[in-house]
Parts: structure tokens; sequence; C-alpha cells
């Protein structure tokens, strides 16, 4: 019977042909045993729960011959659990929390009763999850709504323990998954999180970072599941208004070189607007929203050497709107679909830049879903959902000038001009399956989840550039001199290159199974395999403008086949399902993103870099780029994570549980560029030792220490540099951490999530979003490999984050967030003209003067509080609301410079000012 079952429920798996990288909403699911007193299991008893987070009036199940019982498929919520069976007290049991992703283990005692009685027993909810395997915290709507955090989804997930600036332990920013109701909202280009949901929108967020199951791939660091908000049986809405006004922000610049000068906002308006009921009662429900966030703010030293820093506005606008069809029973429909607008009118400012070198910035998207999940019986759940990805990026020059580089600073600056047009779309098609079948009987019981996936993705490029006239006619046709290298008007270099217009697709397809085993009460094993086949290749393109034909037939770049086993263990030592020892072991690869075959394109822009004499005629030229010479490596695979952690999670009192977790993590074959006509790769791929060629070492002196310092130049007949784009062998980072978390969930009118972590990450490819491109440079030149193994960019080796929210008397609600986090690392870099030198044939070359992460920026101690009062008006609640950011007006340093003898050492950002918020909010 049971292989029979098994053969089934792979056949309507196969069938179901449809693939993706997404998955279906989170739900949870609430199981148990029910026994009489002397501890016999009770076959025949009824279960049934309630809950205005349930579309449906109730469900049901009836306990199995062991008294096992299983309700699955749930929304987050608290739930009422009643319990009848002929001759024995009736037991009903509030406040039941289910959270989504998680699994809620009830046993229920039933007494003998010669008559019909019912009791009634409140709270005493589980707070341990048995069965999960996963490292992670879960931001409930009372945490989301009531934390003084500033309203956005990257605000919410960073501030997750493990998690820093979007890297998840150890991990780089663009390994993360990113998940709206099942659906990624990551850019495929970029990996960026760029289509968040609007804030009112939100009903709870699952940041997991570690322990993943088989059902998530292509994720080395966070997967993050937002999931919305649906309505419910009874009407329910939001109106707010956040007010950010100047006079209400402090100046914390004092002491520092930027007194006097303005930081920080001018003024911040966010407002929401939010409403969801029935369409008909326990059949359809809509949510939906409508966010909008206009801001005028500033950016510390911009624009560069003025007075005052000028005023940078920014808008953004966010529509919603879900669907969720109870069609009958066993079928339930949900469809959703919003919008993300954004414009700004000051791109990318910094303190190394002119006003007019920013650029105007409009990007928006939609994003669509449709989901079908349907109940076969209660051993059985299908899902399969659908989804469309349609975004614009829009970046454009403010004038018509060819940008200008200074270094008459020391550090060089941006002047007159951005220098192009870009405009770019993103699309994707997403489309997948998943079955869920349940086995009680067989060895213990089963949970066997299965599922297909397919994404088809694809980009498009254009661009315009803006010459200097003075090079008008000096160079081949196509071409246009951009970026001027100059000491005050004496020129060096000039970036010359042609504009583009160019596509690319990508293709992934994946199969996963996994299995919860439970062959005891005490004793989970989570097993997973996941396969993930990835496909990119260029279309026939041509030439922008000239029509010539670029490739006339499609050309495949990337192919890529792996398996990603996990294994989990879980185990409740005491049976009382109050603590569970866990360990997980599981292989993780990066995704893939179109940026990793950005420059290969054959329609990409060939380009080169033109010494000038001072007359601004061509001296020579160097480091000719052609995408004919980027190749990637037949061999090549996604990058990938081994992870082990291990720990213990136990609840203290009633809603309160301590875990401690520890987390290892080995990350190895990193992709990136090699330049293969100087670099010996044949001897780098089997030794992992690094010979080049093309180069002489010369020696200077280090002016900070006396001590001798090498740099390579290149020599005069260097030739062009070839590219591979290839797996690098080696352990690249390595991570090691210890999270502590102290959670207690919201009862007796207080929350609080506390947690500390120490970690320690090491590597050569760093971590920030700029450095996990594929494209670091670090296999360059020889120059780039002095001194860069070290501690990873944004790896903080202490992090303490306690959260706290108290519903006090007399309607107030009363919250803070405290954060620290030990000073990240930063390392001094010195210059070839510093060192003695001057430029060197290929220019201006910097190394690095020391051991990587060998200096820290200062610790940073940041307290939010909120403070809001209610007040009964008509059917609902209107809130006054006063938040308190940086309430110690903390004012240190996060960036200096590191160059030596120039500004090494030198403040180039400080923490935000103290500010006050105040917010009108009405809820129904």
């Amino acid at each position: 019977m049971f292989l029979r079952k098994i053969f089934l429920f792979l056949f309507i798996l196969t069938i179901a042909s449809s693939f993706s990288y997404s998955q279906v909403v989170p739900v949870g699911k609430l199981i148990g045993t029910v026994t009489d007193t002397e501890g016999l299991p009770l076959p025949g008893a009824n279960v049934a729960i309630k809950s205005p987070s349930l579309i449906l009036p109730q469900m049901v199940s009836v306990t199995s011959e062991k008294g096992f019982y299983r309700l699955t498929g749930l929304p987050s919520g608290k739930y009422q659990v009643k319990i009848e069976m002929s001759g024995m007290k009736t037991l009903i049991r509030e406040g039941i929390v289910v959270r989504a992703g998680g699994t809620t283990t009830l046993n229920i005692t039933l007494e003998l009763s010669p008559i019909e009685e019912t009791v009634t027993v409140i709270g005493k909810a589980p707070t341990v999850d048995l069965q999960k395997t996963t490292t992670g915290t879960t931001f409930t709507e009372t945490l989301i709504g009531n934390l003084p955090i500033p309203r956005y989804l990257a605000e919410i997930y960073n501030a997750a323990p493990g998690m820093f600036s979007r890297t998840s332990h150890g991990s780089d920013a663009r390994s993360n998954k990113f998940l709206i109701d099942g659906v990624m909202h990551t850019d495929p280009v970029t990996g960026d999180p760029i289509m968040e949901v609007g804030f009112e929108a939100i009903d709870e967020v699952i940041v997991d970072t570690g322990g993943h199951q088989a059902e998530f791939g292509q994720a080395k660091g966070a997967v993050v599941q937002v999931i919305t908000k649906s309505g419910g049986n009874n009407f329910s809405g939001e109106m707010n208004l956040f007010i950010r006004p100047l006079k209400l922000q402090d100046d914390n610049t004092k002491g520092t070189p930027f007194e006097g000068r303005f930081v920080g906002f001018d003024n911040q308006y966010l407002s929401g607007l939010s409403l969801g009921g029935p369409v008909m009662k326990d059949k359809v429900w809509f949510f939906s929203s409508f966010n909008l966030d206009k801001q005028v703010f500033y950016v510390q030293g911009f624009p560069y050497e003025q007075e005052q820093n000028a005023p940078i506005k920014k808008d953004i606008y966010s529509p919603f709107l879900k669907l969720t069809w109870q069609i009958n029973p066993k079928n339930k429909l949900m469809a959703s679909g919003y919008w993300r607008g954004y414009t700004n009118d000051h791109r990318d400012a910094a303190w190394w830049k002119e006003k007019e070198t920013a650029t105007d910035e409009d990007r928006g998207g939609w994003l669509f879903t449709l989901q079908w999940s349907r109940v076969f019986s209660e051993n059985f759940l299908f899902n399969l959902k659908g989804a469309y990805y349609d975004f614009h990026q829009y970046l454009l020059a403010k004038n018509e000038e060819a940008p200008w580089f200074n270094y008459a600073t020391g550090v060089g600056i941006w002047e007159r001009n951005a220098g192009s047009d870009w405009w770019l779309r993103r699309k994707r098609f997403q489309v997948n399956q998943d079955a869920t079948f349940f086995v009680d009987d067989w060895i213990g019981t089963h949970e066997f989840k299965a599922g297909f996936g397919f994404e088809y993705a694809w980009h498009t490029q254009d661009s315009f550039y803006y010459q200097d006239p003075r090079f008008e006619g000096m160079f081949p046709a196509g071409y246009k001199a951009v970026d001027i290298e100059h000491n005050d008007g004496f020129p060096y270099w000039v970036w010359v290159g042609e504009e583009i217009k160019k596509r690319s697709n990508l293709i992934q397809t994946g199969i996963f199974v996994q299995d919860a085993w439970s062959p005891s009460k005490k004793f989970t094993i989570n097993f997973g395999l996941r396969y993930d086949y990835s496909r990119h290749w260029y279309p026939p393109q041509e030439k922008k403008y000239t029509g010539e034909i670029v490739n006339s037939e499609s050309i495949v770049t990337f192919t890529s086949h792996t398996i990603s086993p996990r294994l989990g263990i879980n185990f409740d030592p005491v049976g009382d399902g109050k603590t569970v020892f866990k360990a997980h072991f599981g292989r993780y690869y990066a995704p893939v993103n179109l940026l990793n075959f950005w420059w290969g394109n054959p329609a990409m822009r060939r380009s080169f870099w033109a010494n000038l004499n001072p007359d601004w005629t061509v001296n020579y030229t160097a480091w000719h780029s052609d995408p004919s010479a980027i190749d990637v490596d037949a061999n090549i695979i996604p990058g990938y994570a081994d992870e082990i952690n291990f720990g213990i999670e136990r609840e203290i009192i009633e809603d309160l549980s301590l875990s401690v977790t520890f987390i290892a993590k080995w990350e190895r074959n990193l992709i990136d560029d090699v330049d293969q006509a100087h670099l010996d790769v044949d001897l780098f791929k089997e030794s992992g030792e690094l010979e080049w060629s093309g180069y002489t070492a010369v020696q200077g002196t280090d002016p900070m220490t006396g001590n001798p310092i090498t740099f390579y130049e290149m020599n005069p007949d260097f030739g062009s540099q070839e590219w591979l784009v290839m797996n690098v062998p080696g352990t690249i980072r390595k991570y090691r951490g210890v999270e502590v978390k102290l959670t207690k969930r919201m009862s007796k009118n207080w929350a609080m999530q506390t947690s500390y972590v120490w970690s320690k990450g090491e590597g050569l490819l760093n971590t920030s979003r700029g450095q996990s491109t594929g494209e670091s440079g670090y296999y360059d030149n020889p120059n780039v490999h002095i001194n860069a193994w070290g501690l990873l960019d944004f790896q903080r080796q202490h992090a303490v984050d306690i959260m706290l929210t108290y519903s006090a008397p007399l309607g107030f609600q009363l919250s803070g967030y405290y954060q620290f986090g030990s000073g990240v690392p930063y390392t001094r870099w010195i210059d070839s003209e510093v060192a003695g030198l001057g430029w060197l044939w290929q220019g201006l070359v910097s190394i690095l003067a020391e051991t990587r992460g060998s200096s820290k920026l200062p610790d940073q101690h940041l307290l939010n509080i909120r403070v809001e009062k209610n007040f009964k008006v008509g059917p609902g609640n209107l809130g006054i609301i006063a938040e308190v950011f940086n309430a110690f007006n903390s004012n240190e340093v996060t960036s200096v410079g590191v160059m030596t003898d120039v500004n090494l050492g030198t403040p180039y950002d400080i923490m935000s000012p103290r500010y006050a918020q105040l917010a009108v909010r009405y809820r129904f």
C-alpha cells in the first residue's frame, strides 16, 4: 500500500511539468498525539481548529490508531484547538501559535468524563520547533509594526542575527535569496532585492541564515521570505503618516571634519493606506495597500568642496493588491500583484563627486503571482505557482559634457558630468510546483516533499556616451573618448570605448526531494537532495546604430549541473517538547546572475585606455578590452559553500526560549575573471600558484615604516589582456560563528528578541556588493594579491541586537531597539607615487600596504526608542507615535581614507545624527 502511494505521488509530480526557483507561500503545520491519562493513544478523536488567519470556518483532523493528528497548510497566527471524543472531557486550547515555515507540536491528554464537560486552557503554547533545522529569525507583525526601525524591508532582515549590510554569516551580499509570497523579487541581473513590497503589505518576515532545506536552491547566504497580508472575514485597515522634519533633527558633527556642514534629512514623509476584508466570507478575501515615501536628504561631503551639501530628492511609491479565493475545502487560488516605482535626482552621490557627476535615476517594476493549492487528502498536498517580473532602470546624465577625473587632490575627484546614459530592462517568467506526502506508519512518520522548477530571465541594455569635443575624429569610428584623467588640467589618460546595445538570456531548472523522518517522538532526520541546471546564452544581436551583425546564432556561454545534499538531525532528549538538539550539514550553490556574464557578450563594448601628451595628443594605448578576449571555462559551475551548524534550543519558561548555535562555513570555487594572457592558468588550476608574465618587480619605500615595498610594473611589450571566467581554485572564504538568541514572543503584554553573535570571516574575495560580481580584479594583475588575504570587509567580530516591545497601561506601547557592532576592518593602501616610484607604465598603481583587515573602524552603539499612545476612536484605534533614532546622538566614523600620505585616517562619513519622527496611525 505504501509503495503504491509513493508511485502515485511521483506520477503526479511528473505530469505536473512545471519548473521554478520560487517556492509557495510559506505555511505552518500543527501536529501531535492525543492520549488518555495513562498515556495510551486515543484513535478517532476529533481535532478542530479555528483562527482569524484561516479562510475556512474551521479545519478538522481525526486521530489515527496511534492517536496522531496533523493539520497542514496553516497561515501564521493564533489558533483555537478543540479536541472532542465520546466519553472524554472536551478540551479547548486557546492561543496556540503557528508560524509559517514551522511545525507546532501540541500533545494532548484527555480525561474520562461520564458527562459532557468542556475544559478551556489559555496559553502554554509550545515555543520550540522540534522538526525545523534552519538557523534564523521570524519577525512577526507585532515586531514589524512596533519596533523603532526605518520602514524598509532591508532594515528588517539586516536586524536578524548574523546579518550585516545584506551579508549573512560570512557569505557575500549577492548570495541571498529574497522571496515575496514564495516568488523571487531578486533582480536577475545583479542579485539585488530591488522589488521590495510596500511596508503596509508585510505581515511577516522569515530570515533563515543557515541550515536551508533542499527546496531552497542557489543561496549560500540567507533565505529571506516575506509573507504579505491577506485580509480576513472582517474588514480591517490602516491609515498612517510618518513625518521626519528638519526641526526634529540634531547635529552630531561637532568635533568632526563635517562640523558646520548640514547632514542627514531635510524632510521625509511616509504615508501608508491599507484595506482588507471579505468579498465573500469564508470564501474570498482581498487585501490592498499603497505606500508613498517622499524624502529630501543629504550625503556627507556631496558635492565635493562645497560649503553646504546639496539636497537629494527621492520618491518611492508602491501599490499592492492580493486576492484569496477558497474555491472549496480542497482548492484555493491566490493572486497578487504590485508595482514599485523609484526616482532619485542624484544617484551615487558621494564626497568625491561634483554635483553634475551624479545621475538622474528612474526605475520601476511589476511583479504578478498566481498560485493554486490543492488538498487531495489529509496526507497529500499539491501547489502550482506562476509569476512574472518586469523591471526597468534608466540612468541619465545631467548634461552633455564628458566626465573628468582630477588627481590634484591626491585621491581623485569626478568633475563635470556622469558621461553616459543607460537604459536597462529585466524580465523573468517563473513557474513552480511542489507536492507534500505524509506517511504515518512506515518506521515512524515521514513528510516527503518534492518539486520541480523553471525560470526564464532576460536582460537588455542600451547606452550613450558623451565625448569631449577635442577628441572628435581622433579614434576609430564608433569609439568615443569619455573619462579623462588629469591633474588640474594636465592630462594623463582617457578611456575610449564603444556604445552598446545588448541582450542576454538565462534558463534555470531544478528538482528537489526531501524527507522529514521521525522514527520516534524524540528524533527527526531531515534529508534532502537537490539538482539544478543552468544555461546562459547570448541571442543573435546587431551592433548599435550600424546594424552590423555581431552574432547571427545564439552563443551558449555557461551550462552547469549541480547536486546539493542536505542532512539535518533534531533530538529531544527529554521528550517534553521543550528542548531540542540540532545539527545540520548542507552544500549551497551561489545564485547564477546575468551580471556574471556582463563583459563577455559579443555585443559588449570594445575599449582601451589612451595615455595622453601634455598637448592632448595620444602617446600610447594600453589595457585593450574586447569581448572576443573573454572566454568562459567549459567546466565552470557556480561557487559553493559547505556549511555545518549545530546547537541547542530550550524553552526556559512559558513563551521564552534560548538557543545557542555554532556555524562553520567554507566557500570554494568562487567565480572570477583571470588574465589568462599573463597568468599561467594551468599551473594555477593545478596548484593554486600564481605565476605572472609581462611584469617587472620594482622596489619602492613605505614612508610610514621605512621598509621596502614591491610593485609590479607592466612591461612596454605587455600586449593585451585576455580573460577567462573560471572557478578560482582553493578555499576563498572561511567563516566561524557562534549565535546566542533569546526570544520572548508576545504574551503578558511584552515581546523580545535578543541576540549576540561572535564571528570571524577570512578570505581573499570580499563579501560586499561591489566585490561579489565575479569581476573583483584579484586575478587581473600581481599587484592586487599583495597582502590580499585577511578579514572580510563586512566582518564584525561582535554584534548585539536587543528588540523589546511592551503594551503598557493606559493605551501606551513602548518599544526599543539597541544595536552594538564592533568596528569593521579596513586596510592601509599606498600608491606608487608615494612609494617614490612615480607613475608606472600602466599608470598610478595602488597596493595594500599591510595585511588586509589590520585596522578597524570604531565600535558603534545605536539606540532607537518609540512611544505610542492609542485612543479608541469609532470602530478602531488612533495612535500618536513619537520615535527617536540614534538616541545617543553618536557620531562614530563609518568610513575613512586609506591612502598613505594622502588621506589616511581622514573621516569621510559618520553615523546619521539623532532625529525624531512623528506619526499618526489609525487602525480598525
